[in-house]
């Protein structure tokens, strides 16, 4: 999956998407940070990711962040979220 995504030269397409909610995950050995995102692209619905926690930290409700989609090298798209500014 990392070749899929780092070997994508395509430019692909960036979406500034609205922060709904967030939550973290907290399991016996790892936290996850989640962000709840409006829909974009091609997921019309909102929908939970995994993020970064340093997106996570600047992420507030009523927030936007960064996403940036590609086709892939494989074909598999791929997407990553990143913090825009609000």
């Amino acid at each position: 999956m990392l070749a899929n995504s780092e070997l994508d030269g395509a430019a692909g397409e960036r979406y500034r998407v609205e922060v709904l909610a967030r939550h973290v995950s907290r399991g016996s050995r790892s936290t996850t940070y989640h962000l709840m995102l409006d829909g974009w692209g091609p997921r019309v619905d909102p929908g939970d990711v995994a993020v970064a926690r340093e997106v996570y930290e600047l992420a507030q409700p009523g927030t936007h962040v960064c996403v940036h989609r590609g086709p892939g090298a494989l074909g598999i798209s791929w997407f990553e979220v990143a913090w825009c500014g609000g």
